[in-house]
């Protein structure tokens, strides 16, 4: 037999090949990568640039509705260049989406039905409130209700999406039953207040669970009924719509959903006023009183103008925890002055649950707190009162 000799340099030769072919595509490999990483990291240098160029530069004209408008496409704007980096960087740059409500809006996103439920015992409602620290907002640790040894130990009701967190429940305190409502939200813009028609003014009047179920509230609060009373300040899309203010505390809302306590004698004059609003991003205000507590101190209640403040009455209170984190409450009432509270009894309660800013919104048969599509307190006079405004918290989900 014949054999033919082996070839050693032409098996070398192919062997150097293979090796050769196999680094050309690790580094084609490694090259396609990294230019995608570098092009993902330059789109987010633009839009963050964008986006900062595009805040920055808004100016309010002074017309309310088309600054509300107007910023309105700002917020969008960000807003959706922030989810597509977040859904484009996928495993190169973790993201967490964000999700905001144009000011504008009057109907906000509808709540999912899925994301309402009830709990009965505290450990139950504390894997909700774990969930909802792993979307980012409250945690356990932060839940007022946890911290309530007044609950009354029936059921508790809750929301919980990635935005919104609100849980209620009941409480006596001082003889009295004392309804309240947790709410922690993603983003400050989730916080809002509507007036009837959408306008300052308007004769319209709607009971507050008839508002909060038309605009999609997760929970919707009674207001100050500013239209009852010819006397205070409105502030409304950023706007001061009535500055008659020398009788009364008022609230300020700002965009990050803060509350700004002011007192009566510390307005100033109305352009003082109106540049105060513009430099400090106000939104919007409340206007009753008076303040319970301010800074995290309780504030002494004297004579105050209106609010029958030193009576036990049907009670409605509004106050912030922390960062996004509010505490409404209302306590139930009569006309017969034996059921009810005062303002001040209310101070020292809310003071207890950790409140650092609260204060009085009307109470009586105004006072009333909504959700999922009922009332959830005991009004005062045994039905809703139709007023001229609300507060309310909603998801920012936009609807499938």
């Amino acid at each position: 037999m014949n054999y033919k000799p082996l070839d050693y340099f032409a098996l070398y030769d192919e062997e150097m090949e293979e090796e050769e072919r196999e680094e050309r595509k690790t580094v084609l490999g490694v090259s396609f990568g990294f230019l995608i990483t570098l092009i993902s990291i330059a789109a987010l240098a633009i839009v963050l640039f964008l986006t900062a160029i595009s805040l920055r530069s808004y100016s309010f004209s002074g017309d309310a509705k088309k600054d509300a408008a107007d910023f309105g496409l700002n917020q969008r704007f960000s807003t959706g260049f922030t989810n597509l980096q977040s859904d484009t960087l996928g495993d190169i740059y973790k993201m967490k989406k964000l999700y905001v409500i144009a000011e504008n809006d009057v109907v906000v996103p509808k709540p999912d039905s899925d994301c309402f439920g009830t709990a009965s015992s505290r450990d139950e409602i504390k894997k909700i409130y774990d969930s909802a620290e792993a979307y980012g907002l409250i945690s356990a640790d932060d839940s007022v209700f946890l911290k309530d040894k007044d609950w009354n130990g029936k059921e508790i009701k809750y929301y919980l999406d990635e935005t919104i967190l609100a849980v209620l429940w009941k409480s006596k305190y001082e003889g009295q039953t004392y309804n309240f409502a947790e709410v922690s939200v993603a983003h400050g813009s989730q916080f809002r207040r509507y007036l009837t028609g959408d306008r300052f003014g308007s004769v319209a009047r709607d009971t507050t669970s008839s508002i909060s179920k038309a605009i999609n509230a997760v929970v919707g609060m009674s207001g100050d009924f500013y239209a009852y009373r010819d006397e205070g300040l409105v502030i409304y899309h950023r706007k001061l719509c009535r500055f008659k203010s020398s009788r009364l505390d008022a609230c300020l809302v700002n965009s990050d959903g803060d509350l700004v306590l002011v007192g009566k004698k510390e307005f100033g004059t109305k352009d003082e006023f109106e540049k105060y609003i513009e430099d400090n991003d106000i939104i919007f205000s409340l206007s009753f009183g008076p303040i319970l507590i301010k800074d995290g101190e309780i504030k002494k209640i004297g004579y105050y103008p209106i609010g029958q403040v030193n009576d036990n009455y049907a009670r409605a209170a509004f106050a912030q925890v922390g960062t996004r984190h509010y505490l409404c409450c209302t306590v139930d009432g009569s006309v017969s002055l034996v059921d009810g509270t005062t303002p001040a009894v209310m101070a020292v309660k809310l003071a207890e649950l950790g409140c650092v800013q609260a204060y009085t919104l009307d109470g009586g048969q105004t006072a009333t707190i909504y959700h999922n599509g009922k009332v959830f307190n005991r009004v005062g006079y045994g039905s809703e009162r139709p007023i001229s405004d609300i507060i309310f918290f909603a998801s920012a989900i936009p609807e499938k």
